[in-house]
């Protein structure tokens, strides 16, 4: 992770990951509860199998902190406006919040939650989080 101009103490966060089991159902998870004032720069997920877009069975993941603030839609499988998770390959987040939703008090409680449209299952996979301490 590169250096922000100025923060010459900066103090790095992560990997942190979360392995998921597989779905067939929407499900949210508790991730984790922040220990200090921190920003997330970086949500990857991994997904060994991947899953293929469709149009009326998918998934889509996103993630959010204490207070419902959208922190970031991590994958979004529908074929109306989404894309594959690519088998075996880590993929960053397709779309990021603003560092104001990604910044999280210390005591914050960051949720995933993967929401099934249809009859999909998301096969088991990991998503990691890395960020650095304010």
């Amino acid at each position: 992770m590169t250096r922000r101009p100025n923060q010459y103490m900066q103090e790095n966060w992560g990997p942190f990951v979360f392995d998921y089991a597989q779905l067939t159902a929407t499900t949210a998870y508790v991730v984790f509860k922040a220990p200090y004032a921190m920003t997330i720069d970086e949500i990857e997920n991994h997904n060994v199998t991947g899953l293929a877009v469709h149009a009326d069975n998918n998934f889509k993941c996103v993630v959010t902190k204490t207070g419902g603030g959208v922190m970031a839609t991590v994958f979004d499988t529908d074929a109306d406006d989404g894309a594959a998770v690519a088998a075996d390959t880590f993929q960053g987040s397709v779309a990021l919040g603003t560092e104001a939703l990604r910044t999280l008090a210390a005591g914050d409680v960051v949720t995933a939650t993967f929401t099934e449209e249809g009859t999909a299952t998301l096969p088991a996979g990991r998503l990691v989080f890395r960020g650095r301490r304010v």
